[in-house]
C-alpha cells in the first residue's frame, strides 16, 4: 500500500507516460514491452508481488495506449503464471523438486520443452485480444 501511495502521489504513470511518449501510443510497441517486462520480472520476483507493484504504474499506460484493462489482467497472469516455472526463482520448479524427489536440473530439463509452447500461447493471447475478451462481450453484450 505505501508503494502504490507513493506511486499516485509521485505521479510515475503520467511521467512515464509522458517520458515513452509516441511509444506509448503504439498498440503493439506496447503489448510488446509490457510482455517483456512482465517475463523478466516474473523470473526473478513472485507474482502476487508484481501485480501489487505493478498494476498501479501499467494501468494508466494501458489505457494511454488503447489496451483493454480485462485483456491487460489476462496477459498479465499468463506472464507471470510463466514465471512461476522458469528460473532462477521459479517457485512452481521447487513445488515440483520437492514433490517428486528429483534435483533441480532434472526438473528444469523436463519443464524447458514447455516453455515454447506457453509462450506462444502468451503471445496468442497478448496480441490477439479477442481471444480474451469473446467471452466478456459475450456475458456483458
Amino acid at each position: 500500500m505505501l508503494f502504490s501511495w507513493i506511486v499516485t502521489i509521485e505521479q510515475v504513470p503520467e511521467r512515464l507516460i509522458a517520458v515513452l511518449g509516441d511509444l506509448v501510443s503504439n498498440w503493439w510497441f506496447t503489448v510488446l514491452l509490457l510482455n517483456v517486462l512482465l517475463l523478466i520480472m516474473g523470473c526473478v520476483l513472485e507474482g502476487l508481488g508484481i501485480m501489487i507493484l505493478m498494476v498501479p504504474v501499467l494501468k494508466p499506460i494501458a489505457e494511454a495506449a488503447g489496451i483493454d484493462l480485462v485483456h491487460l489482467g489476462v496477459f498479465m497472469v499468463v506472464n507471470l503464471m510463466i514465471g512461476t516455472v522458469t528460473p532462477p526463482v521459479g517457485v512452481l520448479l521447487y513445488v515440483a523438486c520437492d514433490i517428486t524427489r528429483c534435483s533441480l536440473d532434472e526438473i528444469v530439463r523436463a519443464v524447458l520443452p514447455f516453455l515454447v509452447p506457453l509462450v506462444a500461447g502468451l503471445l496468442i493471447t497478448a496480441f490477439v485480444p479477442a481471444t480474451v475478451l469473446w467471452l466478456p462481450a459475450l456475458l456483458l453484450g
